[in-house]
């Protein structure tokens, strides 16, 4: 009995090391099969926050990217230091060669201004570039979610190669009266940078989603509106030119960035009512008296009294200057 119940556990253990291979190559099999739904799924779920994110953000200016560096924010700061910067630069080196300060600057908004167009003018040209290598309509309503986001992304992580394209197109298709009305064929190296700021700038807003705008079109005579103005040196109610546009986070949206323009000079009236000073041009508004060299007049003068309405005579005067001590002792003086 004992030998044959060794013999039995005998065969049990060689059928156990027998299939313990298997079983150990199954496990393997499950352990890589687990690990690999595990990945599927965080894929998943990280398309579906993507996703979800392109929907909230994509063409919706309330809802910020903070992974964006050319987010709206920060290409106001930037639009604020070209303005403060450049073109101070363009306007030091320009005041050099001329007085006319009002034509300096409208040539450098009109640069500004032509920049923005062309920007705008090739950023939809190359969107519809883009949407046809697959076979997408140049429609931007009727394109999937994401799309247009992705697009926005592409351009971005493409910003230095295609700026320095931008730049040489740039001058390419300039026209004579673009030429001649602006700071375009200036060689100035103030002004040079201060044309590959402004193209620079306005590429990246162009291609926001939306893109931002700009309004160069204050009409002058315009009231000046402190909401969305600055002024620039002159100070009065009614705006003369625009010298910076305004910026928005987009059309008919709120504002980004304050522009700044010139105000008609406002001329000074004199009030009703304010007491004259002692004397002028050697009259003693009080007495009437003047005195020139080698004589005294005697001038009869009419007198305003506080509300400045009723004249007086010059006895009326002497009256009041009776009650008035501190009038009295100027003259002694």
């Amino acid at each position: 009995m004992s030998k044959s119940r060794t013999g039995n556990d005998t065969g049990t253990c060689r059928e156990m090391e027998e299939k313990s291979p298997t079983l150990e190559e199954k496990l393997g099999k499950y352990k890589t099969e687990n690990e690999k739904l595990k990945n599927e799924k965080q894929s998943l779920l990280s398309r579906l926050s993507q996703l979800a994110g392109v929907q909230m953000t994509e063409n919706n200016p309330n809802v910020t990217d903070l992974s964006d560096i050319n987010r709206p924010i920060n290409l106001g700061e930037d639009f604020s230091e070209i303005y403060d910067n450049e073109y101070t630069d363009v306007l030091v080196y320009l005041k050099r060669k001329s007085d006319d300060v009002k034509n300096m600057q409208d040539k450098l908004l009109k640069t500004a201004e032509i920049c923005l167009k062309f920007c705008e003018d090739f950023e939809k040209k190359q969107f519809k570039e883009i949407l046809g290598v697959f076979h997408l309509p140049d429609d931007r309503q009727s394109l999937p979610k994401g799309v247009i986001k992705h697009v926005k992304d592409l351009r971005t992580s493409l910003l230095h190669k295609t700026e320095g394209d931008l730049e040489k197109e740039f001058f390419q298709s300039l026209t004579p009266h673009q030429m001649q009305n602006s700071l375009l064929a200036c060689n100035d190296d103030s002004v040079k940078k201060y044309i590959s700021k402004c193209l620079s700038f306005f590429w990246r807003a162009c291609i926001q989603t939306p893109p931002l705008y700009f309004d160069f079109s204050v009409k002058p005579g315009t009231p000046f509106d402190n909401a969305v103005h600055r002024k620039c040196t002159v100070n009065g109610p009614m705006v003369t030119y625009t010298v910076w546009p305004v910026a928005y986070l987009h059309e008919k949206g709120p504002l980004l960035v304050k522009g700044v323009v010139q105000c008609e000079k406002q001329e000074k009236t004199p009030v009703e009512g304010l007491k004259p000073k002692d004397s002028k041009d050697g009259v003693n508004l009080h007495t009437g008296q003047t005195s020139l060299p080698g004589r005294v007049t005697d001038i009869p003068v009419t007198h305003i009294n506080s509300r400045g309405t009723e004249p007086t005579k010059e006895k009326n005067v002497e009256k009041s200057l009776a009650s008035k001590p501190e009038s009295t002792s100027r003259e002694k003086k």
